[in-house]
């Protein structure tokens, strides 16, 4: 299950992670976070191991959704080594995040 981050924990949980961590940030009255969710799950159990999957409700995390700019929902961050490494906007297929998290991990 992807790991509850707020603004309160974002630093320890994702920019001090000792793999990579994919942020993905939903919005509980967004519809189509409702379809991306099952895929977020999917890949949290795939790359257990290699990924880090993290959920920030935007409604819940006004700072951290502010900081990198989330006006789009899903949206998708990567960290690498506490660094932003890709930021994927509304993405709703599992294939096309994979392509795009496959290089950092």
């Amino acid at each position: 299950m992807a790991i509850k981050t707020t603004d309160i924990d974002f630093i320890p949980k994702v920019l001090r992670a000792n793999i990579p961590v994919l942020v993905y940030f939903w919005a509980e009255q967004h519809k189509s976070c409702y379809t991306v969710t099952p895929i977020v799950e999917e890949l949290t159990g795939e790359y257990k191991d290699k990924l880090k999957v993290c959920k920030v409700n935007i409604d819940e995390a006004p700072y951290v959704s502010s900081e990198y700019d989330i006006k789009v929902i899903p949206a998708f961050l990567l960290f690498k080594s506490g660094k932003l490494v890709k930021k994927l906007i509304n993405l709703s297929a599992k294939a096309e995040i994979e392509t795009a998290i496959k290089h950092y991990i």
